[in-house]
């Protein structure tokens, strides 16, 4: 790997990290979500980001608009990766993430990854022409964005299935115009249509089975609405039912293409590592 395509790739393993932290969102069954994963992705998004580190170069080359992108960071690292979190708590040994505050790290990870996305593109672009530019590095970029907008939407469309729940159940017990509950679940279910819509605008995924997912979503979106009929014979249970099997279908595929491509990847990058310390063995002291 080099020197270019680590510099590239240290920038990237940053975004991997926010892009993470969707995963806790995301229902995995009865599956629960390990500390000792948790607390390594926390001092991971720690230490990629600290003095001579490729982000840390960037950001000292780019200052005066990388400002905010490093408060946001920070505010996330907060809220997502800190002993201080109000929203992932370490339970023994395992990690409990508060279901209610589901769309403020939504609103956190997405506005960063699309930030972090734009910056790998900018060094995509500007470096193509350079004798050490990678190309395996637009493939992964490529498959990095398939995977974090189809696991993005799967964790959505979950959440998005049980504010429609509630919300039919408060208008079933209250149908009056002004129920308190069915409004104050309504703005959470704008806030969800809100960063679908957000995904869609920056998209640049066009394979057939992200883009079958996406119609799908936007459909129940319609539907639940009142803008759009069910299909002929079906209910919502079925609608819900589907609609979870397809974006987890699409976060199947995605995850795997993006294996494909990061793993030799990941390994180069081990061995470099292992090459730096043997060069500098005081390193380890």
């Amino acid at each position: 790997m080099t020197n270019l395509a680590l510099h590239i790739f240290g920038i990237y393993q940053v975004s991997i990290l926010i892009r993470d932290s969707l995963g806790y969102l995301a229902p995995k069954g009865d599956r629960k979500f390990s500390k000792d994963a948790y607390l390594n992705r926390a001092e991971s998004f720690k230490l990629l980001r600290q003095e001579g580190t490729p982000f840390a170069f960037f950001v000292s080359q780019n200052k005066d608009k990388a400002d905010k992108l490093v408060s946001n960071l920070n505010e996330f690292e907060m809220e997502v990766y800190s002993p201080e979190s109000r929203i992932f708590r370490v339970v023994g040994d395992f990690v409990e993430v508060d279901a209610s505050q589901h769309l403020r790290v939504y609103e956190m990870a997405l506005g960063i990854n699309q930030t972090m996305l734009d910056i790998l593109a900018g060094f995509l672009i500007n470096t193509k022409n350079d004798p050490a530019f990678d190309p395996r590095l637009i493939a992964l970029v490529d498959a990095e964005e398939y995977f974090y907008r189809s696991l993005a939407h799967y964790g959505l469309a979950n959440d998005l299935v049980k504010l429609f729940k509630e919300y039919s159940e408060a208008r079933a017990q209250n149908n009056t115009p002004d129920n308190p509950v069915a409004k104050f679940i309504n703005e959470d279910i704008v806030r969800v249509i809100n960063l679908i819509r957000f995904l869609a605008k920056y998209n640049k995924v066009k394979n057939t089975t992200y883009k079958h997912m996406t119609d799908q979503v936007n459909a129940f979106i319609e539907q639940i609405a009142g803008q759009r009929d069910l299909d002929a014979g079906k209910t919502f249970p079925q609608v819900f039912e589907e609609l979870i099997e397809t974006t987890f279908g699409a976060v199947r595929d995605s995850e795997q293409k993006l294996q494909a491509v990061l793993i030799p990847l990941v390994e180069e990058h081990r061995i470099h590592d292992k090459e730096q310390e043997r060069k500098n063995p005081q390193d380890l002291a």
